[in-house]
Formats: C-alpha cells, sequence, structure tokens
C-alpha cells in the first residue's frame, strides 16, 4: 500500500510536470500570416542581390517552385489560400548570387518577456543559406541579427533532415527572437534567402539552388517547442537496397538520436527490428543513461543480421525514454532492402530528381554506384541506369558504362585513377527513350572482349555511366546512410558523390561462372596518351616495369573491336602515334598485351 509521504511527493512531481507542461503549450499568438489571397500590402520584398529580373524576389504562389529542378509544393496548413516562395531555380544568377528578403511589417513586442517565430516551411538546399533576420531599421539591414534556420543542412539535403525526416512538407520551424525583440515596440523580422561566396556547403554553383517556400507565420509569446522531443534520424541500412542471395553480406545498424525537446531525457533506447516476408526475424536494443537538451548520440548497434536466402526486408528503428514524446510521429523510421537473384542496386526505385555538375570538367563527367563483392565466381554481366536531358536532347547521343575494381595505393590523402582498373564495359545509343526510362546493357569485359566481367572474391567495384556535358544522371532521394553509396568523377573523384542523400540509378547484374578462363594479370606498365581527347593523332608512352619478349598494342572501339594493333618483340616500352582521323568519336581504349598480362588505358577521339 502507498503511504501518505509517497503519495503526497508522487502528486506533486505529477502537478509540477503539469504545470511545465502547461508552460509549454499555453502560448498566446499575437500575430499572424497566412499569406491568403495574394502578397500582404504591409509586408515588403527586397532584391539586395539579384539580377533585377521578376523572379529575384520573394513572390506569392499557389503553385510551388516551377524551375527545372522544381521540389514539390508546399504542403502547409493554408496552402489553398497561397503562400510565399523564393525560387532560385527559376532565377539563377550565377556567379553573382542571390540575396533576397521578405520583410514582415512593424511588431509592438513591448511588454513580452518572450517572442517566439513559428512558421510551416519546405527547403531545399544547394550552396544557400536560408536565415531569419530580426531588426528595425529598414536603411541598415546589415544590423539586424541572423538566426540560422537550418544550420548544419549540407547540399542537396531537405530542412527535414534537421528533425530526422526529409519527407516533412510541411516542417514547422520554431525560433527564439526573445534577445531582439521582447520589449521592442517597432520590430520586425525577415526571411532571406542568401546565396554568395559565404554560403558554401558542399554545392558548386552559387545563385542557383533549389526554393524556399514559407507559410502560416505565427508570433507567439511563450516557448512553443514540446518539453519531450526525442528524434530518430540518418539510419544505416544493409549495404544495397538490393543484393544478390550469392552475395549475402552481414547487416549492420546505426542511428542519430536528437534530443529536440526543452528537457533532458533519460533512459534512452533504440531498437532495431528486421523481418523478412520469407518468415527472417530479428530485434537488437542499445541504452545511453542521458540525453542532454540540444544534443545528440549516435547509436552503433553490437548485434548484427545476416539474411537467410531472397525476399524483401522491412527494417524499424525505433527510439523511447522514460518520458512520454509528446511527438511520436518521428520516434520512428521505416526502411526496406531486398535479397534479390541477381541484382546489384543502390538506389530503392523511386526516380525522384536528375542533376550533374555545374561545370563539367572536359568533354564527359561520371556517375555510379560502389559495390562490394564478398564471393567469388560471378560475373557482371548488364548495367541498367537512366538518364535525363533537357527536350529530351539525349536521343541520338551515346553514352559509355565502365567497370572498375577498386584497387587502391598506399596514398590515403586521395583517391585518383591510380586506385582503380578500368575491367569492363558497354555502350548504348538512344533512339526514342523518354527521361527517366531504365536502360539495361550488356557488359563487355575489356580484357577478354567477352560478355560478362569476372569479379573476385572480396572485392569492391565502382559502376559508373559516363555522360556528356548536357546530360543528367538521375537519382533516389533515400533519407539513410550507406558505408557508400554513390560516387562522381568530374575531373577527380567524390567519393561522397553529390551528396550522401542522392544515390544515383547505376545497377548490376551478376551471373555464376560457368567455365572460367582464369584470372587474366594486369601487366606493370605506365601508359600516358596524349593529347586526350585527340582530333587526329594520338600519342601513346609506355614504359613496362620489366621487359618482356613481346608487346602486344591494340586501340579498340566500345564494342571490343580492334581497330588499330601493333607488335613489339624484347622490348621496355615504346613511344608510339596512331593516326586517328579516320575514327569516328568517342570512347576508345589503348590495351598492352605483355608476358605479364594486360593493361589498359581510355582516350577519346573528338571532332
Amino acid at each position: 500500500m502507498m503511504n501518505i509521504r509517497t503519495f503526497t511527493q508522487l502528486t506533486l512531481s505529477m502537478l509540477f510536470s503539469l504545470c511545465l507542461g502547461a508552460s509549454a503549450l499555453a502560448q498566446n499568438a499575437f500575430y499572424t500570416e497566412d499569406f491568403g489571397g495574394g502578397f500582404p500590402g504591409d509586408w515588403t520584398s527586397v532584391e539586395v542581390v539579384g539580377n533585377g529580373q521578376p523572379s529575384s524576389v520573394w513572390l506569392y504562389t499557389t503553385q510551388g517552385p516551377t524551375g527545372p529542378f522544381a521540389t514539390a509544393p508546399l504542403t502547409s496548413t493554408t496552402a489553398a489560400n497561397g503562400w510565399m516562395v523564393f525560387d532560385s531555380d527559376t532565377n539563377c544568377n550565377h556567379p553573382e548570387g542571390q540575396d533576397a528578403w521578405l520583410i514582415s511589417p512593424p511588431i509592438d513586442g513591448s511588454g513580452l518577456a518572450e517572442v517566439w517565430l513559428q512558421f510551416e516551411t519546405y527547403f531545399r538546399t544547394f550552396n544557400d543559406r536560408p536565415q531569419v533576420r530580426v531588426g528595425t531599421n529598414l536603411n541598415d539591414l546589415n544590423s539586424w541579427a541572423t538566426l540560422e534556420v537550418f544550420p548544419g543542412i549540407a547540399v542537396n539535403e531537405f530542412g527535414g533532415v534537421i528533425v530526422g525526416d526529409e519527407s516533412l512538407n510541411p516542417q514547422v520551424i520554431n525560433l527564439n527572437l526573445t534577445p531582439y525583440a521582447a520589449g521592442v515596440n517597432g520590430f520586425r523580422f525577415a526571411f532571406q534567402f542568401l546565396s554568395d561566396s559565404s554560403t558554401g556547403n558542399g554545392g558548386n554553383l552559387t545563385g542557383c539552388g533549389y526554393a524556399w517556400q514559407v507559410d502560416d507565420v505565427v508570433l507567439l509569446d511563450a516557448n512553443p517547442i514540446p518539453l519531450h522531443n526525442l528524434v530518430v534520424s540518418r539510419p544505416r541500412l544493409a549495404p544495397n537496397f538490393a543484393q544478390p542471395s550469392s552475395q549475402i553480406d552481414t547487416v549492420r545498424m546505426a542511428a542519430r538520436i536528437d534530443n529536440i525537446g526543452q528537457l533532458e531525457q533519460t533512459n534512452i533506447s533504440i531498437t532495431a527490428e528486421i523481418s523478412g516476408d520469407n518468415g527472417d526475424a530479428f530485434s537488437t536494443t542499445e541504452m545511453t543513461d542521458l540525453l542532454e537538451v540540444d544534443s545528440a548520440v549516435i547509436f552503433l548497434l553490437d548485434e548484427t543480421f545476416l539474411p537467410t536466402g531472397q525476399g524483401i526486408y522491412s527494417l524499424v528503428y525505433s527510439v523511447s525514454a522514460d518520458s512520454t514524446d509528446l511527438q511520436p510521429g518521428n520516434n520512428t523510421i521505416t526502411t526496406e532492402f531486398v535479397i534479390s537473384e541477381d541484382l546489384y542496386q543502390k538506389d530503392n526505385g523511386n526516380f525522384d530528381f536528375s542533376t550533374g555538375p555545374a561545370e563539367v570538367q572536359g568533354e564527359t563527367w561520371e556517375v555510379g554506384n560502389y559495390y562490394f563483392v564478398p564471393n567469388g565466381g560471378y560475373e557482371a554481366f548488364e548495367a541498367e541506369f537512366s538518364i535525363a536531358s533537357d527536350n529530351n536532347a539525349h536521343q541520338g547521343q551515346s553514352v559509355n558504362v565502365f567497370l572498375y575494381k577498386i584497387d587502391e595505393d598506399d596514398n590515403t590523402t586521395a583517391f585518383t585513377d591510380e586506385d582503380v582498373e578500368l575491367i569492363g564495359f558497354a555502350t548504348h545509343t538512344f533512339t526514342d527513350e523518354e527521361n527517366g526510362t531504365l536502360v539495361t546493357v550488356p557488359m563487355t569485359d575489356l580484357l577478354t572482349a567477352e560478355q560478362g566481367v569476372e569479379l573476385d572474391e572480396a572485392s569492391e567495384y565502382l559502376l559508373m555511366v559516363e555522360y556528356l556535358p548536357d546530360m543528367r544522371g538521375i537519382f533516389s532521394d533515400m533519407p539513410s546512410d550507406y558505408d557508400v553509396a554513390t560516387v562522381v568523377k568530374n575531373g577527380g573523384w567524390f567519393l561522397g558523390g553529390f551528396t550522401g542523400d542522392a544515390i544515383a540509378v547505376a545497377r548490376m547484374r551478376i551471373r555464376s561462372v560457368e567455365t572460367s578462363v582464369g584470372d587474366v594479370e594486369i601487366a606493370k606498365a605506365d601508359i600516358r596518351l596524349f593529347p586526350n581527347p585527340a582530333t587526329e593523332f594520338v600519342s601513346a608512352n609506355i614504359e613496362l616495369e620489366n621487359a618482356s619478349r613481346q608487346m602486344e598494342v591494340r586501340i579498340l572501339n566500345t564494342n571490343g573491336q580492334a581497330v588499330a594493333s601493333q607488335t613489339f618483340d624484347n622490348t621496355k616500352g615504346e613511344n608510339l602515334r596512331f593516326d586517328v582521323r579516320q575514327f569516328a568519336s568517342g570512347t576508345y581504349f589503348l590495351q598492352i598485351r605483355t608476358d605479364e598480362g594486360v593493361k589498359t588505358e581510355r582516350f577519346a577521339v573528338q571532332r
């Protein structure tokens, strides 16, 4: 039986908790704006930096962004009557940049101890920074206080990643304006879209981002943030969205937990549960004692999971604590992966957007995915990819697909061409394929010129698609973490791709090697080709590490056919010159065969 002392203590504790809860919820709205029906007459739109076009300022909209890389329209509470947008993509102003302000009317904050700004938004970043500014002097905007809306957001990410769910549309933002507005008569606040030399967050194009959309603006006289609010985010997935059953690999689990509530949380636990439609089941939990306010912890779960066979698997991360979470919707993330018959696939099948480098360094650029092959005895026989271009301009043009084996050198500070060996390729000429069409091409072994590229046990590969500058890759956007996913080659190699959440559509199918011809060794040689691209002649400087009784030098086209060849006896290297004036424009391979093996370098012919 509970005694009086315990009952009294418990009652007081409950009352104290209720009072805290009430103080967090009992706010009064003293200013609202839902932008119903048009641009408010008492608001101001200011172009600080721009190109003077009608699109260089904040605009009222009922449709949302309209540029070539338009994000979804804002689905705010009062979206039916319109909202405000700065459509950076429509207004591209590179390299000068963009600095556009949407400024409120003067507001009386006298007599207020607290001032909080709440609004609904949908935002995606590309070398820009959304900010809220607070001040009084319209003639001195530089004097206004600055509050960054999405601190730490990386290129191509959505605002929702800050609270664990990039699909949030709308996302509700709460900002404390108290130090700048409480007790101030005539303060103003502004939504500032800024893209200049100071806003680099991974993007390489200033003044040409996506869009920032805002609606349902409210000023409150007390803190509206829930007392208890844990968020799970950044879930670690299986090694691939789809992994062949012959290459089953261990699934290791991790996720991030943020405390975005007003109070510290105790006894926080995260559980990862896996269930397969083939009957597989797994669950593991990790805990930590304390999570302070505005802090985060990354859980690396000790137990791992090994699928038993083909099927669709669900992986669910969920978080809990001693307190009752007041926004339980962000306590769980559900993802999927597939154990397939023969397919390696990093993307999740949702073709979300297309993109490419802002500036192509050279004649082509490449994008693709990383794949690990734990078990030998298999070959890559097909690749799948997709493409986009303005007005389907890719139709009638060709692209190449390359399969590289990763063999990193001793330089751990950089990933270069010396860290990969080109072992397979394919080519495809587009006819009537529309943007986003999934294309399948057969893979050819560069060493044997046969279909099917043999894969070594416990080896790493990059499947890359080579695009022309006016072509864009197709991506699925996934709020999840792989160890390695998409890779971009544009001049140099970028192992993080455009961003961790932009996953390229570049897939690989494998099959068992029925009759193996044995491993083909790589010749120890240095091959230098110039000029590259070539127009009339290409010179080859070949230096062998060891003398060879015979060396055959061949130039191959992307069908694996030899279009030129020379043979040399008892050599340790040669300086050669090939006439390519009769070659069609495109990609070619210079291949040497020596006593030690084979080595290949790629070059292009351009008219």
